[in-house]
């Protein structure tokens, strides 16, 4: 005579546990809908504040006696301004607002552009020099219109170190 094992054995698992398996598929399907949607929204976010916030950099060249920028002309807003100094003497860098062509500004005395002018508006002054062979990136908020840059240590204005650039 040949046992058989308890039926209970065989026996197929509770119709809950049959149930919660679909179920937990689901579940697991609208977690990953979810994390799909976020990564995507997520993604496009990124790409379009890394679009947004490319700021405009001018690359500016001061030597003795002068001042060359590329580009001479950038959108409005925010603008870093990479300064090199080529040398051989320190320099500062200066930014006016001005409708006067770039050495026509209005100057004191002692041919230095007057920075209390009403004629012109300052709207960046770097302080501190740059030193010779030295280079500085400076930020400065700027509204569409015509600038002047300029080195206002004594003599360097009127020995040529000034540049026009346009903000539209």
């Amino acid at each position: 005579m040949t046992e058989q094992a308890p039926a209970a054995l065989h026996a197929a698992p509770p119709p809950e546990t049959r149930r919660s398996r679909p179920g937990m598929a689901t579940v697991l399907s609208v977690i990953a809908l979810i994390t799909s949607v976020v990564a995507i929204g997520l993604s496009a976010r990124t790409k379009s504040v890394t679009a947004a916030s490319v700021v405009p950099n001018i690359a500016v060249v001061e030597k003795d006696f002068s001042i060359r920028a590329t580009p001479p002309t950038v959108k409005g807003g925010l603008v870093d301004f990479t300064v090199a100094n080529a040398g051989p003497s320190a320099h500062e860098f200066l930014i006016f607002r001005a409708d006067q062509a770039p050495d026509a500004l209005p100057t004191g005395s002692d041919g230095r552009v007057d920075e209390s002018s009403d004629q012109i508006t300052k709207v960046f002054d770097s302080g501190d020099n740059i030193a010779a062979n030295g280079s500085k990136v400076f930020h400065a908020a700027l509204t569409p219109g015509k600038y002047v840059m300029v080195c206002n240590l004594p003599g360097h204005y009127k020995a040529g170190m000034h540049e026009a650039f346009t903000v539209h």
